[in-house]
């Protein structure tokens, strides 16, 4: 008899896999933890934006989330992103298993260059 799994099971995506990698190299219970940083932490200074900023901060401007989502088809759709958005593409990429690629990144980071820097200021 075939059962049916819900798509999660069958398909990952390297958001849940860099998630679920992410707990076991923590030790830590995979449970979705309450969103603590729900503003999140400034761009790099000047307002750039790298592979280093943590991946809301990108999402947060919108030109930033048109970036996301055409090099990283599905990335903010997904349902993990809310779990993984405090992260950076380099941390996300590190624990993909490969499913963000170096040519990936490397896109990634000239798209992200190319945004124009956004003045921060403070409230």
């Amino acid at each position: 008899m075939k059962t049916s799994q819900p798509r999660a099971f069958r398909t990952p995506s390297f958001v849940g896999l860099a998630f679920l990698q992410l707990c076991l190299a923590a030790g830590t219970s995979c449970a979705a933890q309450p969103d603590q940083a729900s503003s999140g932490p400034p761009a790099a200074s000047g307002g750039t934006m790298t592979l280093e900023t943590p991946v809301q901060t990108i999402a947060a401007n919108p030109k930033g989330k048109m970036v996301l989502d055409r090099d990283l088809p599905g990335f903010t759709t997904d349902p993990n992103y809310p779990i993984v958005k405090v992260m950076s593409l380099n941390q996300l990429a590190t624990m993909s298993d490969g499913k963000i690629t170096e040519a990936q990144l490397a896109q990634l980071k000239a798209d992200l260059a190319a945004i124009p820097a956004v003045q921060v200021t403070e409230q």
